[in-house]
Formats: C-alpha cells, sequence, structure tokens
C-alpha cells in the first residue's frame, strides 16, 4: 500500500497537461469572460450567440509578437490599433453602430477571437474563418492553428463543437462545414 501511496504521490507531481488541455483551458476562460461580461467591450450581457477562438499552437510552446497592422483591411469601419489605448498587444474590429453586437480582436501572438450576436449564417461563419486563416497564413503564423467554437444560447449557455487543427494543408471550409452540419456538440457548464 505504501508503494502504491508513492507512486500515485509520483505521478501527481509528475502531470504535465497536454498542449490541446493548455489551449481548451484558456479558450475556456476567455469564454467565461465572454459569457460574464468582461471583455471591456459594451457587448450587452446574454447577446452573445457565438464565440470563436483560433489559437496558434506555437503561441503557447514558442511565443512570438506578430505585426498584427496589416491585418487592419479585416476590420469593418473602425478599429483601435496598439498604439490606442484598448491594449499594446492586440487591437479590435468593431461594426459602426450605436451598439456592440460582436468584435473581432486580433493578438500580437497570432490568437483571434471573434464573437457574434448576429444570426451568421453557416456559410458567413466559414467564410469569416477561412478568411481569417488566410490572413494568419499570409503573415506568418506558425502552423497548426486549433479552432474552437461555442454557440451561445437565449439563456447564455454555452455549447462547445468538436475542435478543428488546420495545418494549412487541408480544405478547411469543407472540414468547418462538416463539423457545423454534424450538430455535435457539448454542453459546457
Amino acid at each position: 500500500m505504501e508503494n502504491l501511496t508513492r507512486q500515485l504521490e509520483h505521478l501527481s507531481f509528475d502531470y504535465q497537461p497536454t498542449l490541446s488541455e493548455v489551449i481548451h483551458d484558456e479558450s475556456i476562460s476567455r469564454l467565461h469572460s465572454v459569457l460574464e461580461g468582461r471583455t471591456g467591450f459594451d457587448l450587452p450581457f446574454g447577446t452573445a450567440r457565438l464565440v470563436l477562438h483560433m489559437f496558434p499552437e506555437s503561441a503557447f510552446v514558442d511565443p512570438k509578437e506578430y505585426d498584427i497592422c496589416p491585418l487592419a483591411p479585416l476590420a469593418v469601419q473602425e478599429y483601435m490599433t496598439e498604439s490606442e489605448t484598448y491594449s499594446e498587444t492586440s487591437f479590435v474590429k468593431i461594426p459602426n453602430t450605436r451598439s456592440i453586437i460582436s468584435y473581432t480582436q486580433f493578438f500580437q501572438d497570432g490568437y483571434i477571437e471573434a464573437v457574434d450576436s448576429s444570426d451568421l449564417t453557416e456559410a458567413q461563419l466559414i467564410e469569416k474563418i477561412v478568411l481569417y486563416m488566410e490572413a494568419l497564413f499570409k503573415f506568418g503564423v506558425d502552423l497548426p492553428i486549433q479552432i474552437r467554437l461555442y454557440q451561445i444560447d437565449a439563456n447564455n449557455r454555452a455549447y462547445q463543437l468538436p475542435p478543428v487543427v488546420t495545418h494549412g494543408n487541408v480544405d478547411l471550409a469543407a472540414k468547418l462545414g462538416k463539423v457545423l452540419s454534424s450538430q455535435e456538440k457539448e454542453p459546457l457548464e
């Protein structure tokens, strides 16, 4: 029994989470910020319908700072740059409307967070993700990229769709279409 206790203690000290677990935990942490209205944007509480996270695995293994300013054309009409007050490491695009119904934030480590409260069609969502992926690839962000999607219901409960990992050598639109049409989603507590 003493030997088993020592083995268990040894295992608990040596456990290192996998890269997917680390990325999952970061994504869930950011998701909770969105659900609780702690994003720094005036997005009305309970209105988010979709949350997208795109994480380059390299951001957790060999972090780099990319020049994200060339991503500015992806902004709708207005965006903050790293020289403005929001953040030194990111900029955000928001629709030029009276109230924020969605935003996309680009971070210098290549990570993207997009929150949408409108009713995007599956085709529009896939188009946006492919566009973001092409921009990341064009600006030299290291692959692979983990894509995590969450659907939010009217009661502010989140459901995770199966994650997608892309190495840039697959038909991303087809892969995303398969995930979205499968309707497989896991409720999060």
